[in-house]
């Protein structure tokens, strides 16, 4: 019989030569920043965009949020949640993605933003906003989720 001992000194972070990433993430971020990747994630993308028009979400800019996407893979699974989360709080929507930029920042990336289509008055929408915060998004608080946002539109 063998046995495997580690020295508890040593950080050890590399099995047969390959480095163990932290999380399924980092290893997918490393893979994904490699040039000849980029074009296989247009297909993730495009497949989210699918998903999110058959949930009544309207793609306003999609080229710039493909490249946006392509540079903040994070924020692809909360675009698959978002949706159902919203809907429990305000019933048959329409939702519209948005990319918006800082016209004062010089070469910003944008912001990502989900606008809820609402006909609820003002202080009923900003309390279902607020539930969906404290409940949802304030969970998933990352570095990612930090160019994404929850708007209200009044319709």
């Amino acid at each position: 019989m063998f046995a495997l001992t580690i020295p508890k000194e040593k950080n050890i972070n590399i099995l047969s030569g390959f480095p163990i990433p932290s999380s399924f993430f980092d290893r997918w971020k490393e893979e994904i920043d490699k040039p000849n990747v980029k074009c296989s994630t247009s297909s993730f993308i495009e497949s989210l965009f699918s998903f999110l028009q058959k949930e009544n979400c309207n793609i306003v800019n999609k080229e710039e949020i493909t490249d946006f996407l392509n540079n903040h893979v994070g924020i692809i699974d909360y675009l698959y949640e978002v949706p159902d989360v919203v809907r429990k709080k305000f019933s048959e929507i329409n939702l519209n993605l948005e990319l918006s930029f800082d016209p004062e920042i010089e070469d910003d990336e944008g912001e990502l933003f989900l606008n809820i289509e609402t006909d609820f008055n003002a202080k009923k929408a900003h309390e279902k906003l607020k539930e969906i915060d404290k409940e949802w998004l304030l969970n998933k608080v990352n570095k990612n989720i930090g160019k994404f946002n929850l708007n209200l539109e009044f319709i």
